[in-house]
């Protein structure tokens, strides 16, 4: 597993890309307090584990949402 993460506003927004096997990811997080969203895309869902099970060319775009409060 290798990845990175740039902060692209300070404490607002960061990007990030890496690879977890044979699967690649890109992200983006932004928080606009108490809100943080973060939103992945993610190439190749498990390869390396189920190989094509999903099919051989699959994506999924996943996100989350948390308040802190």
């Amino acid at each position: 597993n290798v990845g990175v993460e740039q902060t692209l506003v300070r404490g607002r927004v960061w990007a990030r890309a890496g690879l977890d096997e044979r699967t690649w990811t890109t992200g983006l997080s932004l928080r606009a307090r108490p809100v943080t969203v973060d939103v992945a895309y993610v190439y190749g869902v498990a390869l390396s584990r189920i190989d094509d099970l999903f099919g051989r060319r699959n994506a999924s775009l996943l996100s989350s949402l948390r308040v802190d409060l």
